[in-house]
C-alpha cells in the first residue's frame, strides 16, 4: 500500500522521538522494516524537509519516456559493437 508523505514522516516521528519500536509500527501501520529505516536514515539527513512534496517534479510526456529509452538502447548496441578488423 502508498503511504503519503504525512504518514511516512508521523511513523519517523513514532520511532524516532516516542520510542515506539520498528516492530510495534510494522504491526500497527503495516510499514516494512527496511522502509522505516530508510525513512528515518532521510529525515536524519535532511530533516522534515524530505518529506515535503517538491513542487519543482518534473513530468514527461509518455512519448519523450519512450525515445529516452531509443536513445540509450541505440547508444548501448553502437558502444558494445566490436570494431571489423
Amino acid at each position: 500500500m502508498k503511504r503519503t508523505l504525512a504518514e511516512k514522516l508521523r511513523c519517523v516521528h513514532l520511532h524516532l522521538d516516542e520510542g515506539m519500536t520498528i516492530k510495534e509500527i510494522e504491526q500497527t501501520y503495516g510499514l516494512g522494516r527496511s522502509a522505516l529505516k530508510y525513512y528515518c536514515f532521510l529525515y536524519r539527513k535532511w530533516g522534515d524537509k524530505a518529506f515535503k512534496v517538491n513542487v519543482k517534479r518534473r513530468k514527461y510526456s509518455r512519448q519523450m519516456k519512450l525515445e529516452a529509452i531509443h536513445d540509450v538502447m541505440r547508444m548501448r548496441k553502437h558502444i558494445i559493437k566490436k570494431p571489423s578488423n
